[in-house]
């Protein structure tokens, strides 16, 4: 029944564009036949219960489905209005309020959805045991009505003429109606059965009641009645004179009565907008046929409009993939890929429900040749005991994005501690089977104490420098916006340089020339406060939780650490960076040389969460540097 009632929820909100549609239209058409405004109703009742409909270039619908069929199981929950604006209001909601949990259950939207539908289901019962109770009543109240002839009778238990009967319709009339009256009355009602008007209005109260949950079907029903009586008041006045309408008229003024509620039957002779139906009598006049024309194409333009669905595009390739292709996508540059990585990155949000999040942006740089596409990752951090963490990868170099896209994914919060959140958006040029090459990427990463409910931000990360003489002053511009500074004192002949390599916490130094080292910042192996409490600064043994990003590696490590100056957070130290150069050979790594050079290693928890790695070609200059560096935030 869920899917049922997900299927009518859709039906309703692709039926609303076509009600405000009709509105509108009927105040165009004022001096349009009603008749016009009555085949508008239908249209809308088709729209109401057709569950499948042609895809069109020209429909107005913004959205076929707004609401996914597999929602209950979506991860991340959201609407798919056609409205960008309207889903990056409504989606962000949705996604922090429905998402499921890890430790819970069942799927939020799986406990309300099943309730609503049982509402839903309710609604419907009682509207339809309203309608039938309510005929039954009037029925017994007629029975013992005279027959005047044929198929029109007489009752005192009636205040006002209408129709009974869907299949075999009949005509009831109060005894009180003089002679000009009653043949007014009497061809109103007639041309009410020759119109089919007694299928019409409860074939409208059934869908109706499928649809009681949207206001603007029950709108859509008053006027719907109030259009049936004004186009069988015109169908009768047609051919009368002006003394004939006069006439009529007062027949409709002496049958009024007050309407109390809603019902799917009878059709009463003065029980709707007795006072417009009075005037339009009075001042009737046949319309032109140019007019009609106009509005007969009107309704058939609603009819292509409304009647049909937006057009998908199922020939996109995975990689451009958007909902709207032609304003979602724009060239892949270098310079446009930067600006994507950095609006995603800035929107990553821990969220205090146990969720992270983020958003892509609108446009998404697409390749030419469809090689090179986005990738996103995006994993946490818990740590159990000191020293013992897992890692939870949410996703894994996932593709296949859309422009705006937003992902919410929940935390594992049984792990443990939540040390940190690591975002990588990268773009990944396949350059042979299976082998691929970053065009362009970056990460932001999210350590204690976390910041909930807002996003991180994100600044384009890199190491600006100035030198004076040997003295070198490098600015360290974070991805979270700080920048804490580094400087250090070079020896004599030797300068800095930018760096042409990926890293972008990297500069060059360089000697005549000539490649003479480099400066390279590193994050830490551990950033959470617990497990940097632990670590002894002053000790002449390298500190894991600080290095290991390094000194773990199969092929590179540190040897020879030496601590030349220490304080609570942080030390300066000389050591040995050795390392494999793997490209120097195609054969059995355990065959390639080890070679080493003279490093400065630095760190200050309190000023960044990454080490200090200064690596020099020329020997015995590692102390004075390492006496020489100064970390401030």
């Amino acid at each position: 029944m869920t899917a049922l009632f997900l299927q009518i929820v859709n039906l309703s909100i692709s039926a609303s564009w076509l009600i405000a549609a009709v509105l509108v239209l009927r105040l165009l058409l004022k001096k349009a036949p009603r008749w016009i405004s009555v085949l508008l109703w239908g249209l809308v009742a088709i729209r109401l219960v057709c569950p499948f409909s042609i895809e069109s270039a020209l429909s107005l619908l913004p959205s076929a489905s707004t609401i996914p069929s597999d929602i209950l199981t979506d991860p991340s929950p959201s609407l798919e209005t056609g409205i960008p604006a309207l889903d990056r209001v409504v989606n962000p909601v949705i996604e922090h309020s429905f998402a499921p949990q890890p430790a819970a259950s069942a799927n939020p939207l799986q406990i309300l959805l099943p309730v609503l539908a049982a509402v839903w289901a309710a609604g419907v019962v009682l509207l339809a045991v309203y309608a039938g109770v309510s005929y039954l009543r009037l029925r017994r109240r007629v029975s013992t009505a005279v027959r005047l002839r044929d198929n029109i009778f007489q009752t005192e238990q009636v205040v006002s003429p209408f129709i009974l009967g869907v299949f075999r319709p009949c005509i009831y009339l109060p005894f009180s109606l003089d002679e000009t009256t009653l043949s007014a009355v009497i061809a109103h009602e007639q041309a009410h059965i020759r119109r089919r008007d007694h299928w019409w209005k409860p074939l409208g109260f059934l869908v109706l009641a499928v649809h009681w949950f949207n206001p603007l079907v029950w709108l859509s029903y008053l006027l719907l009645c109030r259009d049936i009586e004004l186009a069988c008041d015109e169908k009768v006045v047609r051919e009368m004179g002006a003394a004939q309408r006069a006439d009529y008229s007062q027949a409709l003024l002496s049958c009024s009565v007050r309407q109390n509620r809603l019902g799917a039957c009878p059709l009463a002779f003065g029980e709707v907008g007795v006072k417009e139906r009075v005037k339009r009598v009075l001042h009737y006049r046949k319309p032109a046929v140019y007019l009609v024309a106009f509005a007969v194409v009107c309704c058939l333009a609603t009819a292509v409009c409304f009647l049909t669905s937006p057009r998908t595009d199922t020939d996109t390739p995975p990689a451009s993939s958007t909902d709207e292709p032609a304003s979602r996508t724009l060239p892949l540059t270098e310079q446009s890929a930067a600006e994507c990585i950095a609006k995603t990155l800035e929107t990553l949000t821990l969220h205090s429900d146990g969720t992270v999040s983020f958003s892509l942006p609108e446009e998404l740089p697409v390749s030419g040749d469809g090689k090179t596409a986005l990738a996103v990752n995006l994993s946490a951090t818990f740590s159990d005991a000191p020293g013992s963490y897992s890692v939870q990868d949410l996703l894994d170099d996932r593709r296949g994005w859309n422009g705006g896209e937003r992902f919410v994914g929940s935390l594992e919060s049984e792990r443990g501690e939540l040390v940190g959140v690591t975002l990588g958006v990268f773009f990944w040029t396949e350059v042979d089977t299976d082998a691929y090459q970053m065009y362009a990427g970056d990460s932001r990463e999210l350590t204690a104490p976390f910041n909930y409910d807002a996003p991180a931000g994100y600044t384009a990360p890199g190491l600006q420098f100035e030198q004076d003489g040997p003295a070198l002053r490098i600015t360290c511009r974070m991805r979270d916006g700080s920048e804490p500074k580094l400087s250090f004192t070079l020896p004599e002949g030797i300068s800095a340089a930018e760096s042409d390599g990926t890293e972008v916490y990297q500069l060059l130094l360089v000697q005549e020339g000539e490649p003479a080292g480099s400066v390279t910042l590193y994050p830490f192996g551990a950033s959470d406060a617990e497990t940097l409490a632990g670590v002894d600064t002053a000790a002449s043994s390298l500190p894991m939780q600080i290095f290991s990003p390094v000194a773990l590696s199969n092929h590179a490590g540190y040897e020879g650490y030496q601590v030349q100056r220490s304080w609570d957070s942080g030390c300066t130290a000389t050591a040995q960076y050795v390392w494999q150069d793997l490209r120097a050979s195609s054969g059995d790594a355990a065959s390639i040389p080890w070679q080493q050079m003279d490093c400065v290693l630095a760190y200050d928890w309190n000023v960044m969460p990454y080490f200090v790695e200064i690596l020099l070609d020329e020997e015995g200059l590692a102390a004075d540097i390492a006496d020489s560096v100064q970390l401030v935030s």
